[in-house]
């Protein structure tokens, strides 16, 4: 079993560099039947950049819960990454469980470790 943080923050220096990764991994999920307020998000940074943060929701929420905090640490200089765990935020369509793409068992740690991977990548370019 693995547990997740309701919140993970990543704090790094800014510089100007921003990767092409989180726009091809919005991508991807806006292809996904997922409900809007569930979907990622990016607030930029306003007035002086201070840094970056990723916040990741919990085990039962979505990067709605972190719309009011995104908004603040954006006025504050920071760019906000809302990310969306792998499985979450599925659209209920009256007989399934919004909630059946979650990954569970085995397959959950190597999609986990790839999700992983590619939100450092992101972070990674804001350095």
């Amino acid at each position: 079993m693995y547990l997740f943080y309701s919140i993970l923050l990543l704090l790094h220096v800014a510089q100007p560099a921003f990767a092409n990764e989180w726009d091809d991994y919005i991508s991807e999920v806006t292809q996904l039947p997922i409900q809007e307020n569930c979907l990622p998000r990016k607030y930029e940074a306003q007035g002086e950049k201070r840094g970056a943060v990723m916040l990741h929701h919990g085990f039962t929420a979505c990067p709605q819960q972190f719309f009011a905090t995104a908004e603040r640490l954006s006025a504050s200089g920071f760019t906000v990454y809302l990310s969306l765990l792998p499985g979450h935020g599925g659209k209920w369509n009256g007989n399934m469980s919004p909630h059946k793409d979650i990954p569970q068992g085995r397959k959950a740690k190597k999609q986990y470790e790839t999700f992983a991977a590619r939100m450092n990548s992101v972070m990674a370019k804001e350095e």
